[in-house]
């Protein structure tokens, strides 16, 4: 009975130490508000579009590369480090580069009164006034209203000091944000209309978004060529190590289309070789065909989601595919 206890006790601690070390929407969310922050406070030939390109870049990649335990040891000439790295690589990725503010402009740029300037929970502040207010937009999906949300932030700071906004009545308060969120919605060209997503998603992706090579989540790599050919490459070449199948130069080929409504068509076709003991190797040719809806898509990533067909191979089975620009 004891090491029945003892081994619940145990589970549960590592069930629990587990769950402590995933990184949530929330520290994803902080994470790629302080990028934000970072490109924003020290670079000044950024556009909005670029810093948020970036931002998103380097927060998925430092996901990756640290747990979230990881990461909060680090102290803070490591950080320090760690975003310089991440956005110089993927400001890199999306071809800009990066001219540093000098220590005069830095200066001009100090607010004159230092208890009147917008703080962290100033605007944390904004942000749950704005979460608040756009539930009313329900056909809008999450990278929409992410970039109205900063958009609106932005605005605010830009248009009223703390004091002033602070002074508005609620009448003012409301037609501020009306008219800030219909300009944001207009400058990022999102229909605030009850359009369904799906359409309004087919007027936003266009086919050349997609040229070039991609890492996915999936353990390979593609690149859509202009020509309408892809081609993936596998970190390896097993696709099922119960019955020894294998694909051929650990990658698959073939044609990609993509329609109005922002579905993507991919027929894959690949040489499989499969192994047993004491019979000859037997190679087989396997064609698939593959439809992905898109949930996502800017400069340097996507999140794509299969919806019919099938796809080669059990090493990338998982229907959400996400990925990151290489090239």
């Amino acid at each position: 009975m004891k090491k029945i206890t003892f081994t619940l006790v145990l589970l549960i601690l590592v069930f629990s130490s587990s769950a402590q070390n995933i990184w949530t929407k929330d520290d994803r969310n902080n994470l790629y508000q302080e990028f934000m922050s970072s490109v924003g406070s020290k670079y000044k030939n950024v556009n909005a579009e670029q810093k948020e390109s970036i931002a998103l870049c380097a927060m998925t990649t430092t996901t990756e590369k640290y747990t979230k335990q990881d990461f909060a040891a680090k102290i803070e000439i490591e950080l320090k480090r760690i975003y310089e790295s991440q956005i110089g690589v993927c400001a890199k990725n999306i071809g800009v580069e990066l001219v540093a503010i000098n220590v005069n402009e830095e200066a001009q740029l100090l607010p004159v009164s230092e208890s009147d300037d917008w703080s962290k929970q100033d605007k944390e502040g904004l942000s749950k006034n704005f979460n608040e207010y756009i539930t009313k937009y329900t056909h809008l999906n999450e990278n929409q209203t992410e970039k109205l949300e900063l958009c609106f932030i932005n605005e605010i700071c830009k248009k009223y000091s703390k004091k002033q906004f602070n002074e508005l009545i609620s009448l003012e308060l409301k037609q501020t944000t009306d008219n800030l969120i219909t300009k944001c919605a207009t400058n990022l060209s999102i229909d605030l209309t009850t359009t369904s997503t799906k359409q309004v998603i087919s007027n936003q992706f266009k086919k050349d978004m997609f040229f070039g090579t991609w890492k996915t989540d999936n353990n390979f790599s593609i690149s859509f060529n202009e020509n309408g050919t892809f081609l993936k490459i596998f970190n390896d070449k097993l696709i099922s190590d119960q019955n020894y199948r294998y694909i051929q130069n650990q990658s698959t080929k073939g044609d990609w289309f993509i329609d109005s409504k922002g579905i993507i068509t991919l027929n894959e076709s690949y040489t499989g070789e499969e192994i047993k003991l004491l019979v000859k190797s037997r190679f087989y040719e396997t064609k698939l065909v593959s439809k992905y809806k898109i949930d996502e898509l800017v400069s340097d990533y996507f999140k794509i989601i299969l919806v019919e067909g099938s796809q080669c191979c059990s090493s990338s089975n998982n229907t959400v595919i996400q990925g990151n620009r290489s090239e």
